[in-house]
């Protein structure tokens, strides 16, 4: 009897031996492989919270309220060029911080405020102003004294929107727009050429009676308008997210279908040829595409863009969509939503980042000005 006890005890230990060696291997393998996709940051890279970014003549143009920069459009996969690859454009035109940016086929638009410390000693937007360019360095004011609308809502954030319809430059179809709002509270936008703009009437997609869009799509030889934050577009489908929403639909023009993946709100969104890019209140995010229809789910990413993109992602910008997601250069801004002492990032980890395949890891994007940490 006592040897079978022994026997027994020999045996229980040896399974949970077996257990906790199992335990301890699949756990150790989990924390390695996030330790793999653990990326030290940059000490350079544009900080700040970055609306746009566009592309317009041979670069791209993002800017961070303090400054605007450019780069070569060209993929890193030609270039072998990383991190460290922009550069400040040096203007003096340009009044106040750089809020958006949007291209046409001829011009670069910037929409600036400026600020001023009101009765109550916080800083509000006392004055709007949108400017153009041809040559992406000098710019010109736009007018709108002839819309008739008042000083107050050409200078109220919440009624002037600055985007464009995001078709390619080469297609020749890329038109840039400006969403005012009129003394009587009612929403008119304009189509901008330059120094001009003609009144635009569409009806928003995502909303049959609105015409104050926030974005738009160029999809089957037209020009879409959306109440949304962002929109996109492939040959299949617009897709799009309405206020703070976390539900995704998607249309052909006719008919719209939706799913909800569960990722947050949804405030940008991006194409590749495989993917869905999301950006949300929860970080970085992407869903599968089987003939443009969306997965109800996210997928894990491959690199570290889940590690290290972990606040609210308010832009992304694919460089080439006709390719699968990670195959060229991608980039994302992350921001901080609310307090500095409540976030779970800090203010250095906010700004631009990118992801080049070459190097396979998504980081911090900027000049190669040191002093001034890649700014």
């Amino acid at each position: 009897m006592k040897c079978s006890a022994n026997k027994n005890k020999f045996f229980l230990l040896t399974i949970l031996l077996f257990i906790s060696t199992s335990i301890f291997t699949s756990c150790h393998d989990a924390i390695f492989d996030m330790i793999d996709k653990e990326v030290k940051l940059e000490s350079n890279g544009i900080m700040g919270d970055i609306h746009s970014i566009v592309p317009f003549g041979d670069f791209l143009y993002c800017a961070n309220g303090k400054a605007l920069y450019k780069k070569t459009n060209e993929s890193s996969n030609s270039t072998g060029n990383y991190n460290e690859q922009w550069e400040k454009v040096s203007t003096t035109d340009l009044s106040g911080t750089i809020e958006f940016l949007a291209s046409d086929n001829n011009y670069l638009y910037a929409l600036t405020y400026t600020f001023s410390e009101n009765a109550s000693s916080y800083n509000v937007v006392s004055e709007i102003k949108c400017f153009y360019s041809s040559d992406g360095e000098s710019f010109t004011e736009i007018d709108f004294s002839s819309t008739g609308i008042s000083e107050n809502y050409l200078n109220t954030t919440s009624y002037v929107k600055l985007f464009d319809n995001q078709a390619s430059l080469d297609s020749g179809n890329r038109k840039a727009y400006i969403r005012l709002t009129t003394d009587d509270k009612n929403g008119v936008f304009y189509t901008l050429n330059g120094e001009s703009y003609t009144v635009a009437t569409e009806a928003c997609k995502d909303s049959s009676s609105s015409t104050s869009p926030n974005s738009a799509v160029y999809f089957n030889g037209k020009t879409y308008f959306f109440e949304a934050y962002d929109a996109t577009a492939n040959d299949s489908y617009m897709y799009y997210a309405t206020g703070n929403s976390s539900t995704l639909y998607y249309s052909d023009g006719s008919t719209e279908n939706s799913v909800s993946p569960a990722v947050g709100s949804i405030y940008s969104l991006a194409l590749t040829s495989d993917y869905l890019i999301l950006g949300t209140s929860t970080g970085i995010k992407r869903l599968s595409l089987t003939s443009g229809v969306p997965a109800s789910s996210a997928t894990t990413f491959s690199s570290n863009a889940s590690s290290i993109l972990t606040n609210r992602i308010y832009m992304l910008y694919i460089l080439n969509p006709s390719v699968a997601e990670g195959a060229d250069d991608e980039y994302a801004c992350m921001t901080i939503y609310g307090t500095l002492s409540s976030a779970t990032d800090s203010f250095s980890e906010t700004g631009l980042y990118a992801f080049y395949p070459n190097r396979g890891t998504w980081n911090r994007d900027g000049t190669a000005d040191t002093s001034s940490s890649g700014n």
